[in-house]
């Protein structure tokens, strides 16, 4: 099975907008405060791009004459002990992490203070969480689609010829890394809103991802647990906000008095 002009254009196209969203959007999000309506509006304009480019991507591989069973679509194969592992290693890393930040107070203070200062669009009210969650859905549904499901299908055709289901030792080949790591580089970078240490996890979790969804032939596994990340994500991000909020109006508040005194 051989690729077609069309998924080059894809491929360069995807690549194209994060590029632009990454250097001309992004920066304009740093340290900004959004209102309710306009934090409702960012999660559906997401959520329609989202859906969007990964209508296209399944579309593109269908007309192409590929199943969508190769693209993932279907239940995990046989390598059952393989994605039981890693979302195994993928659980015990995020958990880690969190209890590591949040049992110190300097670390914990530095989180809540990088969360708003970094991603100040997170919901913080009851208002605000319905929409983020539906993002959170969406998100993890769409862009395992696009960056697991085609950009991994895509450079596997490109560098080994073969699909991701025909690969017959999976982890024996750089190709099949390359072809993992390349799809996992360019969604880190699309995080870069996040700082370099942000993109630095986004990439590690997403090599994470693209070894389980080779390993066990299917998009559910890693849909299931980017859609549980965004959601934990949104989740925490009002207790969160609200400590960097009052953190924020104290030190306000202490600046004014010294000014006065």
């Amino acid at each position: 099975m051989t690729l077609s002009l069309i998924d080059h254009l894809y491929v360069i196209a995807i690549s194209a907008v994060l590029l632009f969203v990454m250097l001309k959007q992004q920066p304009q999000i740093k340290n900004r405060r959004f209102t309710t309506q306009e934090k409702i509006g960012m999660y559906w304009g997401n959520s329609l791009f989202l859906y969007g480019i990964a209508a296209i991507a399944v579309l593109i591989w269908w007309w192409q004459g590929r199943g969508l069973d190769d693209m993932g679509f279907r239940l995990p194969g046989e390598n059952v002990g393989w994605y039981l592992g890693l979302t195994l290693a993928f659980v015990v890393w995020v958990v880690t992490d969190a209890t590591w930040k949040w049992m110190s107070p300097r670390k914990r203070k530095e989180a809540c203070e990088q969360w708003r200062r970094l991603t100040p669009f997170m919901p913080e009210n009851r208002a605000e969480m319905p929409h983020a969650m539906q993002l959170a859905v969406c998100a993890g549904i769409t862009e395992e689609i696009v960056f697991r499901g085609f950009l991994i299908g895509y450079f596997l055709l490109l560098l080994t010829g073969s699909l991701p289901q025909d690969v017959a030792q999976p982890f024996a080949s750089w190709q099949v890394w390359l072809a993992v790591a390349i799809p996992a580089v360019i969604f880190g970078l699309s995080h870069l809103y996040q700082g370099w240490s942000g993109v630095a996890k986004v990439i590690f979790l997403s090599i994470m991802f693209g070894a389980i969804f080779i390993a066990s032939g299917s998009l559910l596994v890693v849909v299931v647990l980017h859609i549980l990340i965004d959601v934990f994500a949104a989740l925490i991000s009002p207790g969160i906000m609200a400590v960097t909020a009052e953190q924020t109006g104290k030190k306000m508040s202490a600046d004014s008095t010294s000014v006065v005194g």
